[in-house]
């Protein structure tokens, strides 16, 4: 002000965003490029990261084909990745050739934390423990639909390759 007072008294409020650490447990991150052309291999990765602090992770990878997929895949179809420390991370490669023009929806995987089913078998939940054979499905997050939301319908703000939007695609181009 002219007169030398102060003025009213303003204040301004940023709410700043959800903070998200990462979760404990496994993340299994898929890139696959957005576009090929046909007949030209192209690759496809998988990235998998033990964010646990304290245990090791057995993990089997499987690639699930299907008659009807429209790339032929080079690569391991079913294997067991080394074992992952906490905070390590491991990358499969594929190559991926395309056999058909348009969106093409990207060969199924299925990541499976076996740490579980070991534990169940060796007795270590105790004698009342249920026996798990199978482990669990780690959830393959698409790296390219990263979209943040907070509303339902998005587990940790990412979308994933099960979720509502449907299966990944890659369009190939002639």
């Amino acid at each position: 002000m002219s007169d030398g007072k102060l003025g009213p008294l303003a204040t301004s409020r940023h709410p700043l965003p959800t903070l998200r650490p990462p979760p404990e447990g496994l993340v299994a991150l898929l890139s696959v490029p957005p576009a090929a052309k046909l007949h030209v291999p192209t690759s496809m990765h998988l990235t998998i990261r033990n964010h646990h602090p304290t245990r090791s992770a057995n993990v089997t990878v499987q690639l699930e084909p299907d008659p009807a997929d429209g790339f032929a895949v080079a690569g391991m179809r079913s294997g067991r990745v080394p074992t992952l420390i906490p905070g390590e991370e491991e990358r499969l490669t594929w190559r991926l050739v395309p056999l058909e023009c348009g969106h093409v929806p990207v060969p199924r995987l299925k990541v499976v934390d076996r740490r579980k089913a070991i534990a169940s078998a060796q007795g270590i939940g105790g004698a009342d423990a249920e026996v798990e054979t199978q482990g669990e499905v780690v959830r393959v997050v698409d790296v390219r639909r990263d979209e943040r939301s907070e509303a339902g319908g998005v587990a940790g703000g990412v979308w994933s390759l099960e979720g509502t939007r449907g299966v990944s695609t890659v369009l190939v181009l002639p």
